[in-house]
């Protein structure tokens, strides 16, 4: 079991969490006894080219293996002026809050592009990988009148289950994080237990 977090090892106490949760490898920057190969920053932050590049670097195809990778690329600062054709725009968001989402958008366009990158790379691998990606929050840049029509969408994020190996597509628009591990048996076609 691995642990990929290019920041540092104490942050939210994560070192000494993961000691007891018995994951074997911890890679972060700093505060750990394992470190990246490389790290390139992108907004000031690793980028998530540089965490998916971390979990290539430690795939082996001789075991089973499982990998829990907490990326920082699009945590503050958002100041991306590049590509300048590509905004964002909220109804009735002041031109501060437009400057803001525009270059959160340009992040998320990295990020788009660097996880397509990353499947590509993992779809070449003789062994059968399934990848869980969420966000655990949305970024504090938007204001309050965002979710007034919908309060809850205040607390939803994009997700996607991608296998490199033959699934059915199944489409769940809501779902909640506890519920991964029994969708991603699911997904997989492995034995669902009671528990799940």
């Amino acid at each position: 079991k691995y642990i990929i977090h290019l920041e540092n090892a104490s942050n939210y106490s994560r070192s000494s969490i993961y000691k007891k949760m018995k994951f074997n490898t911890f890679i972060a920057e700093k505060g750990s006894d394992y470190k990246p190969k490389k790290v390139v920053l992108n907004d000031g932050n690793a980028s998530d080219a540089s965490s998916y590049n971390t979990v290539l670097d430690n795939i082996d195809v001789r075991k089973n293996q499982f990998f829990q990778l907490v990326t920082m690329q699009n945590h503050l600062p958002w100041g991306k002026d590049n590509p300048a054709e590509l905004n964002g725009h909220g109804e009735g968001y002041t031109d501060i809050e437009n400057t803001i989402l525009s270059r959160y958008s340009r992040d998320l366009k990295d990020t788009d592009d660097m996880t397509a990158d990353f499947l590509g790379e993992l779809s070449k691998i003789n062994k059968n990988i399934t990848v869980v990606f969420y966000g655990d929050h949305l970024p504090g840049l938007y204001p309050e009148k965002t979710f007034t029509d919908d309060p809850e969408s205040k607390y939803e994020t994009d997700y996607f289950i991608w296998s490199n190996f033959e699934t059915e597509k199944l489409n769940y628009p809501v779902i909640t994080s506890s519920n991964f591990p029994a969708l991603l048996l699911k997904e997989t076609n492995s034995k669902v237990s009671p528990y799940y």
